[in-house]
């Protein structure tokens, strides 16, 4: 496929993408932690509405976290967008979030994104020296994206990583660990042409992402590395184009992890063991182009984690997009997000700006 671009865009996207590996396949400081890896928790409020799904659906300002390379076919040039979750303190056991993105497009073949992810939260101990412990969690990423055809577009995504564990003692001494990982996604993403059916117009979609990509890690780096697993996406989806307002979207998505990181540690209490697969698929359907209903579903396969429904509703305007998003359950070992209501604000600047 490199073979489609000018010589000098693939020799850097070369380039970048084998600097990224070598970099994410450097150890860092072995971390432990008692929790789901917080970088697989959909942020947007649209991806979170149909089931976590988001490799394979229709460009959006948070495509960075899913598939960098939607971007090439975002409809709108610039654009910025925010995540926040809505709940009371008490009930998020003190988690806060924050998550933002920003896209451009120069040209028509190619686009850049950078996006920030942080994560704080408190979890209670059961070891009698310690009270509680506190994470804070950071993720800065950067992407670039190349259109190889006229439906094609591949991507390249780097990631710093930072998790910070403070702990709140009970005995008079404070404890403290930080780590800090580098990973790389490489994706890719197919936006067919529409095409016009007996009742229907139709398009189809598909895309691939290897996520966090990196070597497989030491025994002493597993608990670090299976934090942020290596994970592989492949998804399919199909929209039913109903006229030039109304629109009918379903994705179906699967990822399954890389390396399996299972770890067995009889003294960590809340430990479980990273494995298995998911399957989800999600529908979309917009009227009159303002206004958005959504349904998910995601099923673990041999996982215990990664099994829920969710509900989602979004309102369009020619400058602003709202997005909100609600997972059903509450079980705060399989996702913390759970029961709690995520609203997404995008914003297209291009728009804005020539107005």
């Amino acid at each position: 496929m490199l073979q489609l671009l000018p010589a000098y865009q693939a020799k850097i996207l070369w380039i970048f993408a084998m600097y990224l590996v070598h970099a994410g396949g450097v150890a860092q400081q072995r971390f432990i932690t008692d929790r789901d890896q917080f970088l697989s928790m959909a942020t947007d409020a649209r991806a979170a509405g149909q089931g976590d799904v988001g490799v394979a659906t229709s460009p959006d300002v948070f495509a960075q976290q899913w598939n960098a390379a939607k971007y090439i076919f975002a409809e709108k040039k610039i654009g910025f967008g925010i995540t926040q979750i809505l709940g009371a303190k008490a009930a998020n056991d003190g988690f806060a979030q924050a998550n933002v993105n920003f896209y451009n497009q120069p040209d028509e073949r190619s686009a850049y994104a950078i996006s920030i992810r942080g994560y704080s939260y408190s979890e209670p101990s059961f070891n009698e020296f310690e009270g509680e412990t506190n994470f804070n969690e950071l993720a800065v990423d950067g992407s670039y994206a190349l259109k190889l055809a006229e439906s094609v577009a591949m991507a390249v995504t780097g990631r710093y990583i930072l998790i910070n564990r403070r702990t709140v003692p009970l005995n008079g001494f404070l404890g403290e660990e930080a780590v800090s990982l580098f990973g790389v996604d490489v994706s890719g993403f197919y936006l067919g042409e529409e095409i016009a059916y007996k009742k229907f117009n139709g398009r189809w979609r598909g895309a691939l992402a290897l996520s966090n990509v990196r070597n497989k890690p030491s025994e002493e780096d597993k608990l670090t590395q299976s934090y942020v697993p290596s994970t592989l996406k492949a998804g399919v989806g199909f929209d039913f184009i109903l006229d030039s307002e109304n629109t009918v979207s379903v994705t179906t998505e699967y990822t399954t992890l890389l390396v399996s990181y299972q770890q067995e540690d009889p003294e960590t209490f809340f430990d479980q063991p990273e494995a298995g697969s998911i399957i989800a698929i999600g529908f979309e359907g917009v009227v009159a182009e303002k206004l958005v209903g959504r349904l998910g579903y995601s099923q673990g396969v041999n996982r215990q984690k990664g099994t829920f429904f969710s509900l989602g509703i979004g309102f369009r305007s020619r400058y602003a997009d709202l997005d909100m998003a609600y997972l059903l359950g509450d079980n705060l070992l399989e996702n913390p997000l759970r029961s709690k209501l995520r609203l997404s604000v995008s914003i297209d600047l291009a728009a804005a700006f020539s107005n």
